[in-house]
């Protein structure tokens, strides 16, 4: 059913509160936390006995104070608490921009440039005492005023800033006249808001968790929320009206907003104790104030929605719809299937009340075994007194008794049970150390490790460091990753403004709201046993095999950079970007390459010889191949300027015989038809051996013996056409002689 008005919020509001774990002002667990509190300061425990022992150990105090510079060195030894991941290639920059901006906000400017440590060192501190720890994320919006003078205005921008309600008027001057106008110098004061990112602690008793959460994750609980006192000036500030405050009934004198006295049990000196007298000054009035984040139905539509209301006293100012709650929780141990978890603390009570009763059985005995009580004679008394006042005082020199001093007195016995305790305390101690793996021991000097090998003592600090490393894990996956989404989240949606960081040793502004909603993150842990040195000396060793793989392309300037600025943040000597330059900045200009070595520039030397070499012996061959086709062709014009040679001699000799034999006309014209074609065909041979030899000539060389040889042949061919136009003239001439022979 749906909630209609405040007024049934708020009823339903005090149902869930009752049952709500720490909704009450008593509760289980607060006696919880007071004792652990109590154990961690060595309170005693009330059992003690007048004239005997009250020495009480401090395991528990031990335990916390080690396990704390461990945990502390693994999440703020290094630059980042966590990284983004990136969704793509394209998103590798803006996931590393995201990831450096919330780093920066928590750790640079928390609270106004309060820094994140005390805040984390808090929050873990009160996982490691207590079942769970508490933080809250918001967005704070905090004032500031500024002083200044404006000179030169006149009327109409005066009244500008008189009608500013940011900017008061201290005092004003009328220094002159512009034309018919008056000019004025005003002193101001002006008020400016700003936005501030709050990471804060929550006193565990303050917190109000669904009693049904079964995960350390609060977004998963009905309710969610914090109850605390707050002044009427302070409500007034964050927003509340006053008119409505006002009718509102303060609580003075009260309990109810500590959560019993859990927050007086805190205050073991008698100076810190609050003042609970009522204040006469009315604007410092206290209010019991309930800051809660509930699933609830409102708007009636059927479906429960997360709802910011905030309540004070019984009295709801509050009330609007909200996509984020603020708490983030963390345990050292967590248990399955609920919310709340087990302290370190918690491991070791009962260790160290065993501890305190053998330190004290075994300081008992010593101090029975130096002051023995005495055993003596009541015949040995003298009847003035004097024997028992002589015993009563220490500083008397002698004792008188009656008889012999020696049957006199006699010390009472007491045997020395330190051999049998201290074996129990020094058993109860491995106990510790075996349930939370902490121990001083495994701080050990180096010089005493000389006759130990080195892998034995390793092996021992990591069996050691086991636990250590899961509860390492448990603060990353629970709390901090939580710690990073939240502000990652709030920056985005709540910011509001731009942000101006210094990243990389240079200023960015940077607007959140552009930013995409990121769920994958991984959180930077440094498991394991290595100490500060030995991870300096892994990292150089990677940058060594990074230089060695670059030119093999395994390797490129961003992650050579990354290596070394690793080294940086393990040395904690400063920002990486005071002494590296990040290759993606705009200030990063690449390297001349450097000149080849003379090793390299003989082998290139070498290789252009080489090189050249192949190439004359290739051209000789290509040579000799183009001489061979020469020759070849060479070859096959002689042949031809041959054949050319006989088919004339024998068109010779066919003409001789021709002239010697007496025919007939129709004979004749044959023989000269079949000369005239043979000497047509040796026409078309003599052509083709010229284009043969042209060839040749073109491709072969000069001096070849045989292109001379194809020479000559050819020149021999040329006589033999001038021999030929003789013949005919004797043929003509002998015809002729023939025709006048047949006249006459």
């Amino acid at each position: 059913m749906a909630i209609k008005n405040d007024t049934e919020l708020a009823g339903m509001l005090k149902n869930k509160l009752l049952t709500s774990v720490g909704g009450g002002t008593d509760s289980d667990l607060n006696d919880v936390r007071k004792e652990n509190l109590n154990y961690y300061v060595g309170k005693e425990y009330g059992n003690e006995r007048e004239g005997y022992s009250k020495f009480v150990t401090r395991e528990v105090l031990e335990t916390v104070e080690w396990v704390l510079p461990s945990v502390l060195r693994t999440f703020l030894s290094g630059d980042q608490i966590g990284s983004f991941d990136a969704t793509g290639p394209e998103d590798e920059e803006q996931a590393q921009l995201e990831t450096e901006v919330v780093n920066h906000c928590i750790m640079r400017k928390n609270r106004g440039g309060e820094g994140g440590f005390t805040t984390l060192y808090t929050w873990m501190k009160d996982a490691i005492m207590n079942p769970n720890g508490y933080v809250e994320v918001a967005i704070e919006k905090r004032e500031t005023t500024e002083t200044g003078v404006v000179e030169g205005i006149n009327p109409v921008g005066l009244g500008l800033l008189e009608d500013d309600k940011d900017i008061e008027i201290m005092e004003q001057e009328e220094v002159g006249m512009d034309g018919d106008v008056p000019v004025f110098n005003v002193r101001v004061r002006q008020r400016k808001e700003y936005n501030v990112l709050s990471v804060s602690p929550v006193p565990p008793e303050q917190m109000i968790i669904d009693s049904t959460l079964t995960s350390p994750n609060l977004d998963d609980g009905e309710i969610v929320g914090r109850r605390f006192e707050a002044t009427y000036t302070e409500l007034v500030k964050d927003g509340v009206d006053q008119k409505t405050l006002d009718k509102i009934p303060s609580t003075p004198n009260s309990d109810e907003g500590n959560d019993g006295d859990e927050e007086t049990n805190r205050m073991f000196y008698a100076e810190e104790e609050s003042d609970t007298d009522e204040s006469i000054d009315e604007s410092m009035r206290r209010y019991v104030v309930h800051k809660l984040y509930v699933m609830v139905d409102y708007d009636g539509d059927g479906v429960a929605e997360l709802r910011y209301i905030r309540m004070v006293g019984e009295t709801i100012v509050d009330n609007e719809p909200v996509s984020f709650q603020p708490f983030i929780s963390m345990s050292s141990i967590l248990m399955q299937h609920k919310h709340t978890g087990m302290s370190y603390v918690d491991t070791v009570k009962d260790l160290q009340l065993l501890s305190s009763v053998l330190t004290r059985n075994l300081l008992d005995n010593i101090y029975r075994i130096n002051l023995r009580r005495k055993v003596f004679s009541e015949s040995a008394l003298l009847e003035d007194g004097s024997t028992m006042e002589a015993i009563m005082n220490t500083q008397a020199e002698y004792i008188p008794v009656r008889g012999m001093a020696q049957n006199a007195f006699a010390a009472e016995p007491s045997p020395s049970l330190v051999s049998e305790i201290l074996p129990v305390i020094k058993h109860v101690d491995m106990a510790r150390v075996n349930r939370t793996g902490v121990s001083p021991d495994t701080s050990v000097d180096a010089s005493a490790l000389q006759e130990v090998r080195q892998d034995v003592f390793n092996n021992a600090l990591e069996r050691a460091s086991q636990r250590v490393e899961m509860l390492v894990r448990v603060f990353a996956e629970t709390g901090y990753r939580q710690l990073m989404l939240k502000v990652h989240q709030l920056l985005r949606d709540s910011w509001g403004e731009g942000l101006q960081v210094k990243l990389r040793g240079d200023w960015v502004n940077v607007d959140p709201s552009l930013w995409p909603e990121r769920t994958d993150l991984t959180i930077e842990v440094g498991l394991g046993y290595s100490t500060k040195q030995q991870r300096i000396m892994i990292l150089q060793n990677i940058l060594a095999m990074q230089k060695e793989s670059l030119p093999a392309g395994l390797a490129d300037m961003k992650r050579i950079h990354n290596t070394m600025a690793r080294i940086v943040n393990a040395s904690d000597i400063g920002d990486p970007s005071t002494f590296f330059i990040d290759p993606q900045s705009p200030e990063y200009q690449p390297p001349e390459p450097p000149p080849p070595p003379p090793e390299a520039l003989l082998a290139q030397a070498q290789a252009q010889a080489l090189g050249m070499e192949q190439r004359r012996k290739a051209a000789e061959a290509q040579q000799k191949a183009q001489l061979d086709a020469a020759r070849a062709q060479a070859e096959i014009a002689a042949r031809q300027a041959e054949n050319a040679r006989k088919d004339h001699e024998l068109l010779l000799k066919e003409r001789e015989l021709l002239m010697k034999i007496d025919t007939d006309e129709k004979e004749r014209e044959e023989i000269e038809q079949r000369i005239e074609n043979i000497e047509a065909d040796t026409q078309v041979k003599r052509a083709q051996a010229d284009k043969t030899m042209a060839e040749a000539a073109a491709t072969a060389v000069e001096v070849s013996e045989t292109y001379q040889q194809a020479l000559k042949l050819v020149s021999e061919s040329g006589e033999m056409n001038d021999e030929d136009e003789g013949p005919d003239n004797a043929e003509e001439g002998g015809e002729e002689e023939t025709d006048a022979g047949a006249e006459s």
